[in-house]
């Protein structure tokens, strides 16, 4: 597959809160699990998302992955832990076949305009490299460095 093929999001919405990932999500560790990232980006949007009483605005997430996350369907909970006026906490699961495969929590906390003086920030995005030669794992270490490792001690 070359990056033209790849699909234009890493999930379709095929239902409110229900989502099927895409040929991008796959992983480098098998092709039947996702890598990390688009799950992550998924939950952490739908936890942005989630009805917010004032101005409370996400101050700290944390997920939690308890398996592989399958290329399956699956459905995205947002619940309220602890509500309040100045601090709450969400859970956000990430359900697949029945399992939850990720769970993740976000403190969200009031939000004031002027209350602190803004923070120059003089970070530039540096360039991107140029194409570089990609190498599969046996390609990439000298063969006589594998011919080393796999001769039986004397």
């Amino acid at each position: 597959m070359t990056d033209s093929n790849l699909p234009p999001s890493f999930f379709r919405q095929i239902g409110e809160r229900h989502y099927e990932p895409t040929e991008a999500t796959i992983g480098p560790w098998s092709s039947d699990s996702q890598h990390g990232g688009p799950p992550s980006a998924l939950m952490a949007s739908a936890l942005q998302r989630f009805p917010s009483p004032g101005n409370l605005k996400i101050a700290r997430v944390t997920i939690e992955f308890f398996s592989a996350v399958p290329i399956k369907p699956c459905e995205i909970k947002v619940e309220k832990d602890r509500a309040g006026k100045k601090i709450e906490l969400l859970r956000g699961q990430y359900v697949s076949e029945g399992k939850i495969v990720l769970l993740a929590h976000a403190w969200r906390i009031k939000s004031q305009v002027g209350i602190s003086e803004p923070v120059s920030d003089g970070f530039e995005m540096p360039l991107l490299p140029g194409p570089q030669v990609q190498k599969s794992y046996p390609d990439s270490i000298p063969r006589e460095a594998t011919a080393r490792a796999c001769t039986p001690c004397s």
